[in-house]
């Protein structure tokens, strides 16, 4: 079974947001520890990890929404088969 719009909405969210948060703890522990040369050097990779995050979340939601709609509109069909077959016996 498809998960649903919004199980996949916590899902990625909470993951999305946990990831954020570590990758910027990082980065900040880095800053405040870190030596003049590498004290940004994780500024980057939070860009990229941020970037792809949201990407991915993006693209589940988007794919769950497609299940969703895919199976209503097999619930239409099947209905829509159903009352033209009971229309053919009448």
């Amino acid at each position: 079974m498809a998960p649903s719009l919004l199980r996949t909405m916590f899902r990625d969210g909470a993951v999305y947001f946990g990831m954020i948060c570590l990758v910027n703890l990082a980065n900040i522990v880095m800053l405040y520890l870190g030596d003049m040369i590498i004290s940004g050097s994780l500024a980057w990779f939070a860009c990229c990890i941020s970037a792809t995050m949201i990407s991915r979340l993006m693209l589940n939601l988007h794919d769950a929404s497609n299940r969703r709609s895919d199976v209503q509109a097999l619930s239409d069909v099947e209905i829509e088969t159903i009352q033209s077959h009971d229309a053919d016996r009448l």
